[in-house]
Formats: structure tokens, C-alpha cells, sequence
């Protein structure tokens, strides 16, 4: 049977043990801190609480990091300004391919649900969204866009921001009329020329190492962009519900990491071997010696992101400096990977001094074969090393 229960104050205080805390003095010269005051004296015998999951749960392996959120953390990590522009840059420009995803998927310029589309997206379409976009928005001073001869500056109403954007907005297979196997690509400068004022053309004469963010959006049945702020490669897809881009699981991205293949594989068109300059010869060389297949899954875009994650070897020429090169240069070589020009010149050491549109050829994969293939290329007449 349990106890009667006490009749009196001082019997209940008999009844029960004292608490540690009845020990603690009740003056004391200095503060005692509220954790240690509330606790007992000897707590070797209290159990502890259980660990929550959500402490040792880590969003970045599991996929869940928006684009947003990540951009703002990489450029803390180096910050190219002190105002935040370049965050709200990319943020736009991200913002944007989501309404050209949807147009690219409907195959018409014009949004008509149900209607199968009749007019082929032209690149023009995107330069367009691109303008609107960012004419309005106060973070870049001008636009050089791949598929127009002179660069698209802002009115001299609006805001002039201090960044130059360098676009090849919409990239696709020649070949084919399949237009979801195509992407855009970006690549972002800071302006020369004073702020406050319209891009001029000195902001274009920029090298290829300079480039404080670049990134490749490939459009298809998952919208995927991959980006780099100078501290490695990330690549994100568009949720179709969220309309927002959402890390993926594998990052950053590495050549090095890629899965092995059944052999060696070149993303580029054959047409290559058959150019008699030093670069198509020493590509057949190759080939032939090591037994490559080469696949043409598209247009640039879409072909180097898929030799950068197979560890293949990515091959184009007449590539824009600025527009195409530049961006996917500096995306290769933030993966761990070589990217050259047909005389084995680091395509990053390159420069525009006055003519804007120069054009180059691109070899990027992983370093060791990259080597092989110019050494292939320079046993053919080309510049020596």
C-alpha cells in the first residue's frame, strides 16, 4: 500500500528528499548562468535527450537546394561586388529560360495550348525574352548576343548596370529539326567603361579569364542548367510543378567523377575529319588510333555538357570567343578538366582586343587525352608547343 499522506507542512518535508538545487546558495557574489542554475548539481545519472535527424540531415547531398540560395551562397564565398547585382543577374536570367522552356516545348513562338505549333523557335526569339528581360532590370549595361552583328544596348531611360552579358541564346542541331535538343549559353563580365551609362564597346574587349560567373542551359524533356561562379560546377533542373531549379544530387560536377565508358568517345560532328587544317588530320590520327567513336547528340551546348559528364572529349570549331568558347572554357576547366584552341593554347589566356566576334575551335575533355590528341594534332604541322 502507498503511504497515508502527510498531515502537516513539516511531515511533507520529511516525506521527500531535498533537491540539489536547495543546496545552491541563496546570495552569491557573481551571476550564475541560467543553464547551470536550472540543471542539477550531479547529472551523470540524467539521460540525455535523443539527437534530432533534421541536425545531422545535410540539404546540399540531398538535392533540395533552390538555384536562388546557392548563388547567393557561392558569392559569399567571392564576392564580385559589393552591392549584390551579379546574385539578381543570375537570378534573371534563370527566371527567363523558364518561360523558354515552356515555348521551346511547344515548338511555336506563339503560346497556343492544344495547337500543335507550326513556327520553329529562331534563336532571335530568346535574344528577345533576354533584352526584356534585363533591359528593365538596372544589372548589365549591354547584351552581345551570339546571333546579332552588334551588341544590344539598353535605352537611356533605364538604370545601366555594371555587367556585360555575353549570350548565344539559342542552341541547336543544323541538322535537325528536333528543337529540344538545344540550350543557351552565358557567360558574365564586368564593364570597363564608366557606370550610369550605356554599355560601349570597350566593355567587349575582355579576356576569357576575367569571367566572374558562366553557365549552359540544355532545354529538353528535363530543362537542366549548370553553372560556375569561379568555385566549381553545379547543375540544377527546373521542377515542372515548382517552375524553380533545384540542385542535383551529384555535385559539384567533376570529370573526374564521371562513369567510366566502353571506350573512347568524341561529342562533335565527323565533319571535322575531314578538314585538311593540322586539327581535322590529327583528330583522324587519333581516331583511327584509338578506335574513338564520335557522337553528335545536337548543338554545342547540349554536345559538351554531355562529354563533361561521361568523360569524353568535347571537339567544335568556329566557336564565338565570347559567347560560346569563353562560357564553356571556363565550365570545363571549374570541373577539372583541359580546354584548348587547335594550336594547344589554353582557351582562358585568350582575349578580344578589337574585333568582338573572333572565332576559335575548342578540344576539351580530361587533361591526359586532351595532351594526346595535340600531340596528335602538332605531329600534323601544327603550332609546336
Amino acid at each position: 500500500r502507498p503511504p497515508p499522506p502527510p498531515s502537516s507542512t513539516a511531515s511533507l518535508i520529511a516525506h521527500f528528499p531535498p533537491h540539489p538545487l536547495d543546496a545552491l546558495p541563496t546570495t552569491m557574489s557573481h551571476p550564475v548562468p541560467f543553464a547551470m542554475a536550472m540543471s542539477p548539481l550531479d547529472s551523470s545519472h540524467v539521460p540525455l535527450a535523443p539527437s534530432s535527424p533534421i541536425h545531422s540531415f545535410k540539404g546540399d547531398n540531398k538535392g533540395t537546394v533552390a538555384y536562388p540560395s546557392h548563388v547567393r551562397r557561392e558569392f559569399n564565398k567571392k564576392p564580385a561586388d559589393y552591392t549584390g547585382d551579379l546574385v539578381r543577374l543570375l537570378d534573371d536570367i534563370a527566371t527567363q529560360t523558364h518561360g523558354i522552356a515552356a515555348y521551346i516545348k511547344e515548338q511555336d513562338e506563339i503560346m497556343q495550348y492544344g495547337r500543335v505549333g507550326a513556327k520553329a523557335i529562331s534563336p532571335d526569339f530568346a535574344t528577345r525574352h533576354m533584352y526584356k528581360a534585363l533591359s528593365f532590370d538596372g544589372y548589365a549595361c549591354l547584351i552581345n548576343a551570339r546571333n546579332r552583328e552588334v551588341p544590344l544596348v539598353f535605352p537611356d531611360d533605364v538604370p545601366h548596370g555594371n555587367y556585360v552579358v555575353c549570350l548565344s541564346p539559342l542552341d541547336a542541331d543544323p541538322v535537325t529539326n528536333y528543337q529540344e535538343a538545344c540550350g543557351t549559353l552565358f557567360s558574365i563580365y564586368k564593364r570597363k567603361s564608366a557606370t550610369s551609362m550605356a554599355g560601349r564597346y570597350v566593355d567587349l574587349q575582355q579576356a576569357c579569364k576575367d569571367q566572374v560567373a558562366a553557365g549552359v542551359i540544355r532545354y529538353g524533356t528535363a530543362t537542366v542548367l549548370t553553372y560556375t561562379m569561379n568555385s566549381g560546377v553545379f547543375s540544377f533542373s527546373l521542377h515542372p510543378v515548382a517552375c524553380q531549379f533545384f540542385l542535383n544530387p551529384r555535385h559539384p560536377v567533376s570529370i573526374l567523377s564521371a562513369p567510366p565508358l566502353d571506350g573512347l568517345a568524341i561529342y562533335g560532328s565527323r565533319a571535322i575529319l575531314k578538314s585538311p587544317t593540322p586539327l581535322g588530320k590529327g583528330l583522324a590520327a587519333f581516331s583511327a588510333a584509338n578506335t574513338a567513336k564520335w557522337i553528335s547528340p545536337g548543338g554545342v551546348a547540349v554536345a559538351a555538357l554531355s562529354a563533361l559528364a561521361q568523360g569524353a572529349i568535347f571537339v567544335s570549331v568556329g566557336l564565338d570567343l565570347l559567347c560560346e568558347a569563353g562560357p564553356l572554357a571556363l565550365i570545363f576547366e571549374q570541373a577539372g578538366a583541359a580546354c584548348v584552341d587547335a594550336n594547344g593554347k589554353r582557351i582562358l589566356d585568350l582575349a578580344v582586343t578589337e574585333d568582338f566576334r573572333v572565332q576559335t575551335a575548342v578540344v576539351a575533355g580530361r587533361k591526359e587525352v586532351v595532351e594526346e590528341v595535340m600531340s596528335a594534332v602538332r605531329a600534323q604541322g601544327a603550332v609546336k608547343k
